[in-house]
């Protein structure tokens, strides 16, 4: 395979473990929502996933800025105002 194939292999893992952060509006927010919707009312599943989201993005944002990865900061403020936008979404509809 060489080289390539295994950083692009470790890329897409790493891909794939990002995205089932249950951080909504990821993959893995998406899949907290359903569960916590088989629980309780779907608005309050998408406020709580989102909320959760919100806090990682927070925490990945501090992280990037302290560590000096400077793009995180950057998939943190998308990941928080993604999060805040669905919550929005869904309150208007009910």
């Amino acid at each position: 395979g060489g080289p390539f194939l295994e950083r692009l292999m470790i890329v897409n893992v790493f891909l794939v473990v990002f995205n089932m952060l249950p951080a909504f509006p990821m993959d893995g927010g998406r899949v907290l929502r359903a569960a916590l919707a088989s629980q309780m009312e779907y608005r309050t599943a998408t406020h709580v996933a989102s909320l959760i989201g919100m806090m990682l993005a927070v925490v990945f944002g501090i992280y990037g800025i302290v560590a000096g990865l400077w793009t995180l900061p950057l998939v943190a403020v998308f990941v928080f105002m993604a999060a805040r936008r669905e919550v929005q979404f869904v309150m208007q509809q009910t």
